[in-house]
Protein backbone atom coordinates (compact mmCIF):
# COMPACT_ATOMS: atom_id res chain seq x y z
CA UNK A 1 0.00 0.00 0.00
CA UNK A 2 2.82 2.55 1.01
CA UNK A 3 4.55 1.72 -2.17
CA UNK A 4 2.68 4.02 -4.57
CA UNK A 5 1.04 7.09 -3.38
CA UNK A 6 -0.34 9.93 -5.14
CA UNK A 7 -1.06 11.20 -8.75
CA UNK A 8 0.86 10.99 -12.06
CA UNK A 9 0.78 13.63 -14.98
CA UNK A 10 -2.38 12.24 -16.85
CA UNK A 11 -4.26 12.63 -12.97
CA UNK A 12 -4.42 8.92 -12.15
CA UNK A 13 -4.52 8.16 -9.08
CA UNK A 14 -2.70 5.28 -7.06
CA UNK A 15 -4.92 2.92 -5.58
CA UNK A 16 -8.29 3.59 -7.01
CA UNK A 17 -10.77 1.15 -6.19
CA UNK A 18 -14.11 1.75 -7.18
CA UNK A 19 -16.93 -0.85 -4.92
CA UNK A 20 -20.37 -1.54 -6.41
CA UNK A 21 -22.62 -2.67 -3.68
CA UNK A 22 -25.63 -4.23 -4.99
CA UNK A 23 -28.40 -5.52 -2.54
CA UNK A 24 -31.30 -7.86 -4.02
CA UNK A 25 -34.45 -8.26 -2.39
CA UNK A 26 -36.63 -10.94 -3.69
CA UNK A 27 -39.79 -12.27 -3.25
CA UNK A 28 -40.98 -15.45 -1.47
CA UNK A 29 -41.09 -18.81 -4.19
CA UNK A 30 -40.28 -16.54 -6.93
CA UNK A 31 -36.97 -15.43 -8.77
CA UNK A 32 -38.63 -12.20 -9.71
CA UNK A 33 -37.44 -9.32 -6.62
CA UNK A 34 -35.96 -5.69 -6.52
CA UNK A 35 -32.51 -4.61 -6.93
CA UNK A 36 -30.62 -1.68 -5.57
CA UNK A 37 -26.79 -0.53 -6.28
CA UNK A 38 -24.26 2.26 -5.48
CA UNK A 39 -21.12 2.82 -6.32
CA UNK A 40 -18.28 3.80 -4.16
CA UNK A 41 -14.93 5.51 -5.44
CA UNK A 42 -11.65 5.89 -3.05
CA UNK A 43 -8.01 6.40 -4.24
CA UNK A 44 -4.81 8.04 -3.31
CA UNK A 45 -4.80 12.02 -2.53
CA UNK A 46 -4.45 13.49 -6.19
CA UNK A 47 -1.41 15.68 -5.33
CA UNK A 48 2.04 14.72 -6.35
CA UNK A 49 3.99 13.10 -3.19
CA UNK A 50 4.90 9.79 -1.64
CA UNK A 51 5.85 7.80 1.28
CA UNK A 52 9.22 6.28 1.81
CA UNK A 53 8.26 2.61 3.36
CA UNK A 54 10.45 1.62 5.91
CA UNK A 55 10.94 -1.75 7.74
CA UNK A 56 11.46 -0.02 11.24
CA UNK A 57 8.53 3.16 10.64
CA UNK A 58 4.98 2.14 11.02
CA UNK A 59 4.50 5.57 9.97
CA UNK A 60 6.53 6.70 7.08
CA UNK A 61 7.33 10.17 6.61
CA UNK A 62 5.51 11.85 4.05
CA UNK A 63 6.79 14.07 1.19
CA UNK A 64 5.22 16.32 -1.45
CA UNK A 65 7.41 15.43 -4.08
CA UNK A 66 6.72 18.49 -6.53
CA UNK A 67 4.42 21.63 -6.56
CA UNK A 68 1.54 22.07 -8.99
CA UNK A 69 0.72 25.92 -8.92
CA UNK A 70 -2.25 25.13 -10.97
CA UNK A 71 -2.97 21.62 -9.87
CA UNK A 72 -3.56 20.70 -13.44
CA UNK A 73 -3.42 16.71 -12.44
CA UNK A 74 -5.63 17.33 -9.26
CA UNK A 75 -7.30 19.08 -12.35
CA UNK A 76 -7.62 15.73 -14.53
CA UNK A 77 -8.32 13.48 -11.95
CA UNK A 78 -11.77 14.94 -11.20
CA UNK A 79 -12.46 16.20 -14.56
CA UNK A 80 -12.39 11.81 -15.28
CA UNK A 81 -14.11 11.20 -12.12
CA UNK A 82 -17.19 13.96 -13.57
CA UNK A 83 -16.78 11.68 -16.40
CA UNK A 84 -16.83 8.29 -15.10
CA UNK A 85 -19.64 9.14 -12.52
CA UNK A 86 -21.26 12.44 -13.61
CA UNK A 87 -21.91 15.67 -10.80
CA UNK A 88 -21.78 16.59 -7.96
CA UNK A 89 -18.44 14.86 -7.12
CA UNK A 90 -18.24 14.65 -2.81
CA UNK A 91 -14.86 14.09 -1.14
CA UNK A 92 -14.98 12.77 2.32
CA UNK A 93 -11.11 13.72 3.47
CA UNK A 94 -10.67 11.80 6.49
CA UNK A 95 -6.91 12.86 6.93
CA UNK A 96 -6.29 14.21 10.18
CA UNK A 97 -6.41 17.88 11.89
CA UNK A 98 -3.64 17.02 14.76
CA UNK A 99 -0.15 15.28 14.96
CA UNK A 100 2.56 15.54 17.40
CA UNK A 101 4.44 15.50 14.31
CA UNK A 102 3.23 16.91 11.01
CA UNK A 103 2.74 13.86 8.46
CA UNK A 104 -0.97 13.74 7.24
CA UNK A 105 -1.65 17.69 8.03
CA UNK A 106 0.86 18.95 5.18
CA UNK A 107 -1.62 16.57 2.88
CA UNK A 108 -4.81 18.06 4.42
CA UNK A 109 -3.46 21.72 3.90
CA UNK A 110 -2.58 21.10 0.11
CA UNK A 111 -5.80 19.31 -0.83
CA UNK A 112 -7.45 22.11 0.40
CA UNK A 113 -6.13 24.88 -1.08
CA UNK A 114 -6.33 22.22 -4.23
CA UNK A 115 -9.84 22.15 -4.08
CA UNK A 116 -10.04 25.36 -3.24
CA UNK A 117 -8.51 26.65 -6.74
CA UNK A 118 -10.44 24.26 -8.41
CA UNK A 119 -13.54 25.66 -7.42
CA UNK A 120 -12.72 29.14 -8.87
CA UNK A 121 -15.03 30.33 -11.15
CA UNK A 122 -16.76 27.25 -11.54
CA UNK A 123 -20.73 27.07 -11.98
CA UNK A 124 -22.18 25.77 -8.37
CA UNK A 125 -23.39 22.68 -10.06
CA UNK A 126 -19.95 21.82 -10.92
CA UNK A 127 -18.36 22.54 -7.49
CA UNK A 128 -16.36 20.11 -5.72
CA UNK A 129 -18.23 19.14 -2.44
CA UNK A 130 -15.70 18.81 0.05
CA UNK A 131 -16.38 17.23 3.59
CA UNK A 132 -13.26 17.68 6.36
CA UNK A 133 -13.66 14.85 9.12
CA UNK A 134 -10.85 14.15 11.25
CA UNK A 135 -11.75 10.77 12.04
CA UNK A 136 -9.06 9.86 14.02
CA UNK A 137 -9.77 12.80 16.68
CA UNK A 138 -13.74 12.15 16.72
CA UNK A 139 -13.17 8.26 17.44
CA UNK A 140 -10.96 9.24 20.29
CA UNK A 141 -13.74 10.69 21.82
CA UNK A 142 -16.28 8.93 24.52
CA UNK A 143 -19.48 10.06 23.45
CA UNK A 144 -18.79 9.35 19.77
CA UNK A 145 -21.20 8.44 17.09
CA UNK A 146 -19.22 7.14 13.98
CA UNK A 147 -21.94 5.11 12.15
CA UNK A 148 -24.13 8.26 12.79
CA UNK A 149 -21.80 10.83 11.11
CA UNK A 150 -21.26 8.28 8.16
CA UNK A 151 -24.61 7.85 8.22
CA UNK A 152 -25.37 11.44 7.59
CA UNK A 153 -22.70 11.74 5.10
CA UNK A 154 -23.89 8.74 3.16
CA UNK A 155 -27.67 9.88 3.72
CA UNK A 156 -26.31 13.84 2.15
CA UNK A 157 -24.65 12.08 -0.78
CA UNK A 158 -27.55 9.70 -1.67
CA UNK A 159 -29.75 13.13 -1.64
CA UNK A 160 -27.59 14.66 -3.83
CA UNK A 161 -26.54 11.64 -6.63
CA UNK A 162 -29.30 8.95 -6.04
CA UNK A 163 -28.78 5.45 -6.26
CA UNK A 164 -30.11 2.60 -8.67
CA UNK A 165 -33.51 0.93 -7.80
CA UNK A 166 -35.03 -1.46 -9.78
CA UNK A 167 -38.43 -1.22 -8.49
CA UNK A 168 -41.38 1.76 -7.02
CA UNK A 169 -39.75 2.44 -3.18
CA UNK A 170 -42.39 1.38 -0.74
CA UNK A 171 -40.89 4.58 1.38
CA UNK A 172 -41.45 7.59 0.22
CA UNK A 173 -39.10 10.70 2.25
CA UNK A 174 -40.81 13.98 2.81
CA UNK A 175 -38.72 15.88 0.45
CA UNK A 176 -38.70 14.69 -3.26
CA UNK A 177 -35.69 12.88 -4.64
CA UNK A 178 -35.70 11.90 -8.39
CA UNK A 179 -34.08 8.52 -8.00
CA UNK A 180 -32.68 7.70 -11.72
CA UNK A 181 -31.44 4.21 -13.06
CA UNK A 182 -27.92 5.18 -13.84
CA UNK A 183 -26.54 7.40 -10.91
CA UNK A 184 -24.33 6.82 -8.32
CA UNK A 185 -22.39 8.07 -5.50
CA UNK A 186 -19.58 8.62 -4.96
CA UNK A 187 -17.54 10.07 -1.20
Amino acid sequence: RYLKRGVNDHGKVANDVETEQIVFEEEAGSWKGRMSAIVQMRGSIPLFWSQEAGRLSPKPDIFVQRYDPTYEATKLHFEDLAQRYGQPIIILNLIKTVEKRPREMMLRREFFNAVGYLNQNVPEERKLRFIHWDFHKFAKSKSANVLGVLGGVASEALDLTGFYYSGKPKVQKRRSIQLSRTSTARY
